[in-house]
């Protein structure tokens, strides 16, 4: 790593950083397979409990990251408040809620996260690799999350 003494350094200026472009939640996950939730979601497929976004892929997908990222280390979980004052004051149109008035916000945090890509990308050096996804593909990302 680029004049990085350790670790904990690497978070710490990673934590920093996201807070300066708007992301205050971080969390750091392990690669590890989600396994524990592997029966959970072939009986929810079974039965027909799953929704239309998990009925596009199979579990084993949505436990493995390194099915996503092969050479995936880490997982960086974020989150960020998407309040505008400036919504509330806006009459609702047609009954459509106050998050769907704004900008979309997958658009506005995968903005965010490319940014947080780069920086990392900047302080780690050659042979970073990314993906940035925003509720796109198929990890289970609450539970990473948590």
């Amino acid at each position: 790593m680029k004049g990085i003494k350790n670790e904990t350094s690497v978070k710490e200026r990673t934590r920093h950083y996201a807070e300066k472009i708007g992301l205050p939640l971080l969390g750091i996950a392990s690669p590890e397979p989600l396994f524990h939730l592997y029966k959970l979601l072939e009986e929810r497929k079974r039965d027909g409990l799953d929704s239309p976004f998990e009925k596009r892929w199979k579990p084993e997908s949505r436990c493995r990251p390194d099915l996503l990222l092969p050479s995936v280390r880490s997982i960086i979980c974020v989150g960020m408040p998407y309040y505008s004052q400036s919504i509330d004051n806006v009459p609702s149109l047609w009954g459509v809620s106050r998050f769907a008035r704004g900008r979309d916000y997958h658009m506005v945090l995968k903005e965010k996260l490319e940014l947080l890509a780069e920086f990392l990308g900047d302080l780690t050096g050659p042979g970073f690799e990314y993906r940035a996804a925003v509720d796109s593909v198929p990890l289970v990302e609450r539970a990473l999350a948590h």
